[in-house]
């Protein structure tokens, strides 16, 4: 007999003893398949509904720099090209300075934010929308994949490793931040990649192979931390079928030309080649270590950290930077005990893996995905962020599965012909889960609702991370914002001032060197009229600012014309010019200037210029008349006076306009009535 025939025979006898009655009802494949198919739905049906509230939600933190101040991103489906062709803040940074290179390639998220401004532009909901669904829909496609990676456990393994996963609250960054949609994608494509090259090494299928690296191409695209699973994707073919030297070979050859292909579209855009001295300190403490064993140190303290929020999720912050974490040395116990817990998982690991254990491939799963944002091996442009665990808490989620399958002492899975019967088998590691998937979801449930937009979110998360100038600053900026977006009364609306203010100024108590808080604080002398104090903070902030961009030279060039620095004010707006496109209130900014300078007949040409942009801007006409008074051409300051008397009747200062220019003209008899017209609008205005 054949060896296939005896598999044939062998497998027959195998269904036929596991196909057992069980009160009217037959358990076999097709049960278990059905089951499958049920839990993965409700796996998916409850990572929706556990954020669906976020749909609701505005735009919060990067999601304005992303898309709705990203001009690319804007431009709809005419963007797009664009977008594949430059790096992921390049719509963003079209203000700044052009010679920055871009560090990171991230065009699939951003193609997603052109299609839906193109379809609902400016509709945050939509957004939201698509990013549970795409989690829910993650959510299924890993529990159909956990399923092959566990084997003989794998539908209970898969449910319980899928629920924790579905409901840790680490996620709740990357579900409820629209942003945050690069990571999304990169583990959604991961997953499908991860499948179909699973499909290939059972079946030995070439669409697969290629379907499987196609994805694997859209992960890295998607965020390039994807590229671990270059490693990934042959270590779970181990795990899940053994080692197979040819069907391995193909998958890591097909990899390799996709992560071949993935840096030379780099390399080509200049995207990323060359980046140093671009990591500064405010964005990653550890970029100001004094030596490597500090920054070692310090990398370790926070993959310390990682763990601890791995098995207790509180409190939660969105920004980790300047100054929440600091230095750390070797001589720190938690630094001693992080190194020691990674080494130890990792020789454990390694001496265990080729034994197939799941415990070493979790671990190794775990250790390879958070390898890029570890800061181990070079540093990248963030201190910690949770956001960071969105992929490797998968392998922290099937340790603790196989935890509570040993504490359950749930050797097996027992076959069951309903949701009921699976549920009712497997009570005690069910109800075990049960609890800490319950506590995990009042928490995201709680967590993700900070996220409701830039004010819940920075309110919270600078009293939860009261060092990070950042969340200072964020604070005081929500603050800003909220003044814009609702009509307020003056009192409201100086304790608002007040508030940010404050955030501001605990944001440079931090960070002494922060810009960006200078400059706001500038802004809110500015509304308040205050000009003077406005051009010592913004000036401040113009010391300190990297890369000056277009809104700086605009603000302080208005701060500096209304306090009579006119030289100054001039300078600033021609640098704005520079850098960006004109319009009528910048140039009657930069003719007032000119004016201020006694150069007439420049501010008259820039005045007119304005004009052509909106003719119907009573401050631009009037400013176009003063000139033609002091160019001494009197009938054409009357021709303006005029016009502008007839647009705003009920003004008194028109009619003084008019009337000095009359009165310029010697013409008494027309200007003496307007002047005592004037005269008596002002006393009833006084009273």
């Amino acid at each position: 007999m054949s060896k296939q025939k005896k598999k044939l025979k062998t497998a027959s006898r195998h269904s036929e003893k596991t196909a057992v009655s069980m009160g009217g009802s037959v358990t076999g494949p097709d049960a278990e398949r059905k089951i499958k198919i049920r839990l993965g739905i409700v796996v998916a049906i409850f990572a929706f509904v556990l954020y669906a509230q976020t749909i609701s939600f505005s735009y919060a933190y990067d999601d304005y720099t992303v898309i709705v101040e990203n001009t690319i991103v804007k431009k709809g489906i005419e963007g797009i090209p664009e977008l594949l062709k430059t790096d992921y803040w390049y719509g963003f940074n079209e203000g700044f300075a052009k010679e920055e290179k871009g560090l990171i390639y991230r065009p699939a998220s951003l193609v997603l934010f052109a299609l839906e401004w193109e379809f609902f532009p400016d509709n945050p909901a939509i957004s939201h929308f698509i990013n549970v669904l795409i989690y829910a829909i993650t959510c299924l496609l890993l529990f159909l994949l956990v399923c092959r990676i566990f084997g003989s456990r794998g539908i209970i393994a898969a449910f319980i490793c899928t629920m924790l996963y579905a409901a840790h609250p680490l996620h709740t960054e990357v579900v409820s931040n629209i942003k945050s949609r690069d990571e999304l994608l990169c583990f959604l494509f991961a997953i499908i990649s991860l499948l179909f090259f699973s499909t290939y090494y059972f079946k030995n299928k070439v669409y697969a192979l290629v379907a499987g690296g196609v994805f694997f191409f859209l992960s890295v695209l998607s965020k390039e931390t994807g590229i671990t699973f270059l490693v990934i994707i042959p270590l779970s073919l181990f795990i899940i079928n053994g080692f197979n030297l040819r069907r391995q070979s193909l998958a890591v050859l097909t990899l390799s030309i996709f992560t071949f292909l993935f840096f030379f579209i780099r390399y080509r855009l200049n995207i990323g080649v060359d980046t140093g001295g671009q990591i500064a300190m405010f964005t990653n403490v550890m970029a100001g270590a004094e030596s490597t064993g500090d920054r070692l140190a310090t990398a370790f303290f926070i993959l310390g950290k990682y763990i601890g929020l791995l098995l207790f999720p509180h409190p939660l912050v969105s920004d980790y930077s300047y100054a929440q974490t600091e230095i750390k040395s070797l001589a720190n116990p938690v630094v001693l005990f992080s190194i020691v817990l990674y080494v130890a998982a990792g020789i454990y690991a390694v001496l265990n893996i080729r034994k197939r254990s799941m415990v070493a491939f979790a671990i190794l799963f775990y250790l390879f995905t958070l390898s890029p944002v570890s800061n181990i091996l070079f540093l990248i442009g963030s201190t910690m962020a949770e956001r960071f665990m969105y992929i490797p808490s998968l392998g922290f989620c099937i340790l603790l599965t196989l935890l509570l399958l040993k504490i359950a002492g749930q050797k097996q899975y027992v076959a069951a012909s309903s949701l009921s019967q699976f549920f009712s088998k497997h009570a005690t590691v069910f109800f075990i889960m049960a609890i800490i998937v319950l506590c995990y979801s009042v928490k995201t449930f709680s967590r993700s609702s900070d996220w409701k937009n830039n004010l819940s979110l920075f309110e919270k998360d600078s009293q939860t991370s009261p060092k990070s100038s950042r969340m200072h600053y964020g604070y005081g900026t929500a603050l800003m914002r909220s003044v814009d977006s609702n009509s307020l009364n003056l009192p409201e609306t100086n304790e608002i001032y007040d508030r940010a203010k404050a955030a501001y100024e605990r944001a440079l108590e931090i960070y002494p060197e922060y810009a960006n808080a200078y400059l706001a604080l500038g802004l809110i002398a500015k509304n308040r009229k205050d000009y003077k104090e406005a051009v010592v903070n913004m000036e401040k902030g113009q010391a300190y600012y990297s890369r000056p961009n277009s809104n700086m030279y605009r603000d302080i060039g208005y701060v500096y014309l209304k306090n009579g620095q006119f030289e100054k004010s001039l300078a600033a707006l021609d640098s704005f010019l520079l850098t960006d496109t004109a319009t009528a209130d910048i140039l009657n900014n930069k003719g007032s200037a000119l004016f201020g300078l006694k150069k007439y007949a420049d501010a008259l040409a820039v005045f007119m210029n304005a004009n052509k942009m909106n003719p119907n801007d009573i401050e631009i006409l009037k400013n176009i008349g003063r000139c033609h008074i002091y160019l001494k051409q009197y009938d054409k300051a009357e021709e303006y006076f005029k016009r502008i008397l007839a647009m705003e009747p009920g003004k008194s200062e028109n009619y003084q306009f008019l009337g000095l220019t009359y009165q310029l003209m010697n013409d008494s008899a027309r200007g003496n009535p307007l002047m005592r017209q004037y005269e008596a609008m002002k006393a009833a205005e006084r009273k």
